[in-house]
């Protein structure tokens, strides 16, 4: 074959590559994680957003970034990952798809791409990467509500994620009351909602740190609410408390997301 045929082979747009690609991966993956008895698919609104952004950011690429050879070694890769029926695979494909974005240097791409790692990273947590982390975050976190509740509420003591409190309560520090269940899905929110609200820009890391630093304290003083009494854990954890933390998070990270760059 000759460089003007490869030439005109490669010359396939970026956006179609990307998009049929991360379409794939997103319906096999869902399908495997649901055939594999992984309770649905659990998307939220924040990971929805996140598809829709990929989806914009895409369309507005339309044809002006050309697919190349490495794109293309890529993107096959991405295509063998999403054949095989293993949930973890498809969801690495999107991460894959999003590293073709990324050799770009546009705001729209960078966005896109920046979005296909997100949710490659957020589908993977339970499966791959958090399961190697998750018990030294646990312990931070709970070393970290030791020291806020000695100072607070009295003597505590800590042992690895479990807290004992000195009412005799004990405290058990698990993901779902992680950050490790937060920051994820907040993260991503902010990235795809500034995504649609201002996709002339690129994605900058201000309004990541400060949807971090809202989740971290936020969580944090959930917990020490946990730890004050029997009452008010009930409140914060089972009862109208777990939804107006929920309700004041996704507006916070909304109002970030939406807030216009200056």
């Amino acid at each position: 074959m000759s460089g003007r045929t490869i030439d005109r082979a490669v010359r396939s747009p970026l956006s179609v590559l990307v998009g049929l690609g991360a379409g794939a991966a997103l319906l096999t993956g869902f399908a495997t994680q649901m055939l594999a008895g992984a309770g649905g698919a659990g998307v939220n609104l924040f990971v929805l957003a996140a598809v829709v952004g990929v989806a914009a950011d895409l369309w507005r690429m339309g044809r002006t970034h050309d697919a190349d050879l490495a794109d293309l070694a890529i993107y096959g890769v991405a295509l063998a990952l999403v054949a095989v029926p293993i949930v973890s695979a498809g969801w690495l494909a999107l991460g894959l798809l999003g590293a073709c974005c990324l050799r770009r240097h546009t705001p729209t791409a960078l966005g896109c791409g920046w979005l296909l790692v997100g949710l490659s990273v957020f589908f993977l947590k339970d499966r791959l990467w958090a399961g190697f982390v998750s018990g030294a975050i646990l312990d931070a976190e709970a070393v970290v509500l030791h020291a806020l509740a000695g100072a607070v509420i009295g003597s505590v003591e800590q042992t690895g994620n479990l807290l004992l409190l000195a009412d005799g309560r004990s405290l058990l520090i698990l993901r779902d009351c992680s950050l490790l269940s937060l920051m994820g899905p907040s993260l991503l929110g902010v990235v795809a909602l500034r995504r649609l609200s201002a996709p002339q820009v690129r994605p900058g890391w201000r309004p990541l740190a400060i949807a971090a630093g809202i989740v971290v304290l936020g969580n944090f003083l959930r917990l020490l609410a946990m730890a004050w009494s029997p009452e008010v854990y009930h409140v914060v954890h089972d009862g109208a408390g777990r939804t107006v933390f929920g309700a004041v998070l996704t507006f916070a990270v909304v109002l970030i997301g939406i807030r216009r760059p200056r």
